[in-house]
């Protein structure tokens, strides 16, 4: 196995829900995923697909918190097929702006994940903070054609929470 790999173990079974770093976040190691991403990237134009490259909050990463981090080392791989995601409840902590987080991403985003912003339940479980309109201003501006996942539970009855999700996102999208 190659000493390099960058990864941090899931500990959540044990009940210890920290990451353990396999190696410090510094020039080497970015350079050294931007090589793998070029890898990576180019194995999956072959196979007509994409490498999606996800910020996560400092709870779960110790770096690429951020969009723009993740666009911009899929930038420098050089390959149509790295790109990246943009995650609602991962970028409620970490990012200052949605909208600017998804312009950040620009030609890069390649996938959105939604769910409400501090549980990680159905959108508009949450009401009073679940405000996606300025992420999905950004997401028209860009002309944003990729997909946007539910990656969430519920508090309530799937058949009622999944519609009523659907709603509230139709009415913050035209809004």
């Amino acid at each position: 196995m190659n000493k390099h790999i960058l990864y941090a173990v899931d500990h959540r079974k044990s009940g210890d829900n920290r990451h353990r770093d396999a190696m410090p976040y510094n020039m080497e190691t970015r350079e050294y995923l931007v090589q793998q991403m070029k890898e990576w990237g180019d194995f999956a134009l072959k196979q007509k697909t994409t490498v999606i490259l996800e910020p996560l909050k400092r709870k779960y990463a110790y770096f690429i918190r951020l969009v723009a981090d993740a666009a911009a080392i899929c930038r420098d791989a050089g390959s149509d097929g790295a790109r990246c995601l943009g995650d609602f409840y991962h970028m409620y902590e970490e990012e200052t702006s949605n909208y600017g987080a998804f312009r950040s991403g620009g030609k890069y985003l390649n996938h959105v994940h939604i769910a409400s912003m501090v549980k990680r339940l159905m959108p508009g479980e949450e009401p009073e903070i679940d405000d996606y309109r300025d992420g999905f201003r950004a997401l028209q501006e860009l002309n944003y054609q990729g997909h946007i996942s539910f990656e969430c539970g519920t508090d309530g009855d799937p058949l009622v929470t999944i519609p009523t999700a659907v709603k509230w996102l139709k009415g913050q999208w035209n809004n």
